[in-house]
């Protein structure tokens, strides 16, 4: 019997997978709602966390620094630094704010 190389990553959820993205040894799997993190670190890959509330709608709405990753989505603006999401919109914005005038789903985030 051959070996498997797949992983289910919540299965029959009903998301689509928006974005993957390396970053450090781990894979950043961005789906509609919720980030799967895999650590690729070791032999085997793991699921080091999932992240849920923390999708994005397009591959567009998040960016890798060398330290960071940055992603928004209707929730709010979040970056990731390998260990948690942190939310960096807090008190920076009211939710509606977000939501009717800075977020849509044709947010783009561009690092330079």
């Amino acid at each position: 019997m051959p070996i498997s190389t797949s992983m289910d990553i919540a299965k029959s959820d009903g998301q689509d997978i928006t974005k993957l993205l390396n970053f450090n040894n781990e894979l950043l799997v961005f789906k509609n709602n919720d980030l799967v993190v895999i650590d690729c670190s070791g032999v085997d890959e793991i699921i080091k966390d999932t992240f849920y509330g923390k999708g994005i709608y397009s591959g567009g709405q998040c960016v890798a620094t060398a330290d960071a990753v940055y992603f928004c989505n209707k929730n709010g603006f979040y970056v990731y630094n390998g260990e948690s999401v942190t939310d960096i919109s807090i008190n920076k914005f009211t939710s509606i704010h977000w939501k009717k005038n800075i977020y849509s789903n044709n947010t783009r985030l561009l690092y330079d």
